[in-house]
């Protein structure tokens, strides 16, 4: 089921409520009783997401661990839960137990339009078995899968050809590999992939974000094309090029190791 089919209600964490109250109030203002919070915190942080404080800061980006939804041949609406190196994604059950696919997943990383769907290499990656020695991912059916079987169980579970499911390349030097940053399906035939100008980039001195700029554009015009050697309309529109940041957490900003930025549409 795409992102642009119809919704009853929308649902934000309550972690929100701190990081971004005005927009929390206006949520609620603007659907009433179709906002509904979530107060999901099971507090059992293990392996790399383990902290001091027990608090898993991470559930605030409920689309990444959300339950992944399709509808069957039959009409039924089916529910599909997935795996995380993070235990409190992988037992997250909002509606039930669905059915459990085995396979690592961030929700951000797959959008559909019309009979495709659409997921990054990281998808595939992190089900090759690089993660079997993951603490949270101790008994929980992880396997290590060729790209090849990795599409075909998604699509079995989906009931779609595997041939329907396509890969993509993330964004150069992006973080989370994620296809929601640069693929946004508007309809069953229409995908929104942006652009960066030549324009854009005349104002850019530093050489390595220059081009890291011109491989984002050359990343974006062969999405692009891949989008539409399928048979579905692209439209285009302009995007900032990426930038250089160093990273928050970093003690010396002078040689700290600088982290690409994407300010997508």
């Amino acid at each position: 089921m795409p992102d642009y089919a119809p919704v009853a209600y929308l649902v934000t964490h309550r972690q929100l409520d701190d990081l971004a109250p005005a927009f929390v109030k206006a949520l609620d203002a603007h659907l009433g009783k179709r906002h509904h919070r979530e107060a999901y915190d099971p507090g059992q942080l293990t392996g790399r997401y383990a902290s001091a404080d027990s608090v898993d800061t991470t559930l605030v980006w409920m689309r990444d661990y959300q339950l992944l939804y399709s509808r069957a041949a039959d009409g039924r609406l089916r529910k599909h839960r997935y795996l995380s190196v993070n235990a409190n994604r992988s037992l997250y059950r909002p509606d039930g137990d669905g059915e459990t696919l085995s396979l690592v997943h961030e929700n951000g990383n797959l959008v559909v339009a019309g009979q495709w769907v659409f997921v990054g290499q990281r998808f595939i990656e992190e089900n090759d078995g690089r993660l079997a020695d993951e603490v949270d991912l101790k008994g929980r059916n992880y396997v290590a899968r060729t790209e090849a079987q990795t599409r075909a169980r998604l699509a079995e579970a989906l009931e779609i050809p595997p041939a329907n499911v396509q890969v993509f390349e993330p964004l150069p030097g992006e973080g989370t590999g994620h296809v929601d940053l640069f693929l946004l399906p508007l309809d069953d035939h229409t995908v929104l992939v942006p652009r960066i100008e030549e324009s854009a980039l005349k104002g850019i001195k530093e050489l390595h974000a220059l081009a890291l700029a011109h491989d984002a554009r050359a990343h974006l015009d062969a999405t692009a094309d891949q989008v539409q050697r399928l048979g579905l309309k692209v439209v285009r529109v302009p995007m900032l090029p990426p930038q250089l940041w160093t990273a928050v957490d970093a003690e010396d900003g002078s040689d700290a190791p600088k982290d690409a930025v994407y300010y997508s549409p």
